[in-house]
Formats: C-alpha cells, sequence, structure tokens
C-alpha cells in the first residue's frame, strides 16, 4: 500500500496512474490551517502512515528537505521523492523523465515513462505494481542530468511559446503556421543526424544581425545572442 503525500501536478498524475493499475494507495496533502488544524493534520499523516508499506513525497522541490525535517517518523519506512535534482539521507530517489500537464494521460503513456534513479534496488521493489523501465544515475551525476532536462524541456517550451506568441501578437499571423513549422522541426531533431538548419548552420553573419536587430527590444534578443556565441563563436556583426 502506497501513501501519497501531495496535491498538485505530479500528484494528480500518479494518482490516476494507480488508479488505472487498480494499485491501492491513500493520499495526504499540505493545508494552511490554524495551529489546532495543523496539529490534526500531523496526526492524520501519521496515522495514514502507519497503514502503507511506502511513502511517496510528490511536493515541490524546494520544500521536501523542510518536510522530511518536520516528519522524521516518515523514514520508519521506505519514503521516497520524484526530484531529479535532490539527494537526501534517508529518502530514495526516483525521477519520473516526463513532463506533466494540467491534463491526465492515459496508462499506455504512464507505462512508457522511464524512470532515473540513484537506488541500487530494481523497480519492481521500491515501486511494486509498475514495470516502467529505469535507469540509474550516480549522486554525483544528478545536478548535470536536470539541468539537462531543463535545457530539453523547460527551455525549449519557452521558446515555442514566445515563437507561437509573438507570430499571433505582433506579426497577425495564425498558431498553426508556427505549429507545423515546430512539428517538423522536433521530427528532424529525433530523426537526423544533422536537423540544424538556418543562419546558425549557414554561419550566415548578415542574416544573423538582422535577427538580432529585429530582437532588440525583446528580453529574447540576448538568448539568441547566446546560442550564436555557442555554435557560432566566430560571429562578428554586419552592417545593414
Amino acid at each position: 500500500m502506497y501513501l501519497i503525500i501531495g496535491s498538485g501536478k505530479i500528484a494528480r498524475h500518479f494518482a490516476h496512474y494507480f488508479d488505472l493499475l487498480k494499485i491501492p494507495y491513500l493520499q495526504w496533502s499540505r493545508s494552511q490551517p490554524g495551529q489546532l488544524a495543523a496539529q490534526q493534520s500531523r496526526s492524520q499523516l501519521s496515522d495514514l502512515h502507519s497503514q502503507v508499506d511506502r511513502t511517496l513525497l510528490l511536493i515541490s522541490d524546494s520544500a521536501i528537505g523542510d518536510f522530511v525535517d518536520e516528519h522524521p517518523f516518515l523514514k520508519s519506512k521506505t519514503l521516497i521523492h520524484f526530484s531529479g535534482s535532490l539527494s537526501i539521507p534517508g529518502v530514495v530517489s526516483w525521477h519520473p523523465l516526463m513532463t506533466f500537464s494540467s491534463e491526465l494521460y492515459n496508462l499506455e503513456t504512464y507505462q512508457t515513462i522511464p524512470f532515473v534513479t540513484t537506488d541500487s534496488q530494481p523497480i519492481s521493489q521500491q515501486l511494486p505494481g509498475l514495470q516502467n523501465a529505469f535507469y540509474k544515475l550516480e549522486e554525483s551525476q544528478k545536478p548535470l542530468y536536470h539541468a539537462l532536462c531543463v535545457l530539453g524541456g523547460n527551455f525549449s517550451t519557452l521558446l515555442i511559446g514566445k515563437m507561437i506568441s509573438r507570430f499571433e501578437t505582433d506579426l497577425g499571423l495564425p498558431r498553426h503556421l508556427a505549429l507545423r513549422y515546430l512539428e517538423q522541426v522536433f521530427s528532424n531533431a529525433f530523426t537526423l543526424a544533422d536537423p540544424l538548419t538556418g543562419p546558425l548552420a549557414r554561419k550566415d553573419n548578415t542574416v544573423i544581425t538582422k535577427n538580432l536587430h529585429a530582437l532588440a527590444h525583446d528580453p529574447y534578443e540576448k538568448i539568441y545572442r547566446s546560442f550564436v556565441e555557442i555554435h557560432h563563436p566566430q560571429y562578428k556583426e554586419t552592417q545593414i
């Protein structure tokens, strides 16, 4: 029996995953009550914890360390967090390598989520009932692993959103034009050995300079310039 602590996106997703697999679980979430109600809430957490074999701590990364310190009894049984960046003594780390939206997924999607762990035990022992693929990292590799996840996932999301937003608001172009372009970009990135195109691939200083000028009053100009410095360090601004 699992205890899921949390009520945010990832907690809702894994509660739904367990529902689809008919895995029994209990759930508890923090509240913002007065002192007496807070004491009752902690008592309820202790009672729920006594009924389960393992606890999944599915709250924000910034809150995990303090929460464990405030509830040390949780370590008396298997305690697992899903953070890709944290390493906490006495807490097992299993990170689902997936982005979780406000929309719940189907069973097939959940079953294809790979986990990355620093644990020595297989997933069948630490997360009974799940048969997801898993991969092991050393503790020292976690910071780089998580930084790469943010680069590939969060930053690409911001760039995609920027393109779609300015297509619509500044240029009056429908979002489906950007979406079709981006679909092919990602398809090429996933399938081709050298998918980069455009002025960075050609090292076209004139076009790069025009692009930077067009973004002169946009904070994303710094991002464009950073990518130029990385991929085309010989770039020199041209006269236009």
